[in-house]
């Protein structure tokens, strides 16, 4: 139960959970954590999931309305799949760690403390998507036009709202909370590994770089590209 307090101490106390992970990294229990806040979070989502594609929905509807329910059946199922995304997030994240740790801090980088040290960076992460549900429901489903709309400004966004798919998904990435998981990284590494402070803040700078920009191209991708 202890490891998964620590999503929680990670936020005011990152060094002593950090120094626990050195010494015994635990994955499986605060991936089952996370897990089950995703699932909550998607499922509170669902409502302005859907308004954000009914125009699609409608149009494929007229289309091929069989593939149009298959959709709609797609978006339940998907809140249930969140635990496996998280999971093949979390196995990349620590595998571009583990890189990053051999190639820049000289250490011998040990992958599954990496994997648990990565589960504990993401806490930051889903607490920006508890702010961003917070501003949909204080917007309501009828400002919900299309999928950038489920991207509410809290980056450098706010300097360009308007901006969407890659363009507008990049200032997202750059917000308070992708900096807090920098920070948080950077301690990650340091401890975990013994590097040296720069070293440490290297790694969580590229790899922090590296996780916008994909995360970007994807929701380009999805977004028409626009």
């Amino acid at each position: 139960m202890g490891a998964v307090l620590d999503l929680f101490r990670v936020l005011f106390s990152p060094g002593e959970v950090f120094e626990r992970v050195r010494e015994r990294p635990k994955f499986l229990l605060p991936w089952i954590g996370l897990s089950v806040i995703i699932v909550l979070i998607a499922y509170l989502m669902m409502p302005f999931t859907q308004a954000a594609i009914a125009s699609r929905i409608a149009q494929l509807a007229q289309q091929n309305p069989q593939a149009a329910a298959n959709a709609a059946k797609f978006q339940t199922v998907g809140i249930f799949l969140a635990p496996v995304f998280l999971l093949i997030g979390l196995l990349i994240s620590a595998g571009l760690l583990w890189l990053l740790v051999t190639l820049f801090a000289g250490a011998d980088a040990r992958f599954a403390t990496l994997l648990s040290l990565s589960t504990y960076v993401a806490v930051p992460t889903i607490l920006l998507q508890v702010a961003g549900l917070i501003v949909l429901k204080m917007k309501g489903l009828d400002a919900i036009t299309s999928s950038d709309d489920l991207r509410p400004p809290l980056g450098l966004n706010l300097l360009s709202p308007s901006a969407g798919g890659f363009v507008g998904a990049l200032l997202a990435g750059i917000n308070p909370f992708s900096l807090w998981g920098l920070v948080l990284t950077a301690i990650g590494v340091q401890v975990t590994h013994k590097t040296s402070r720069g070293a440490a803040y290297t790694v969580a700078i590229v790899a922090t770089v590296v996780g916008v920009v994909l995360g970007a191209a994807l929701a380009g991708l999805g977004g028409g590209g626009k």
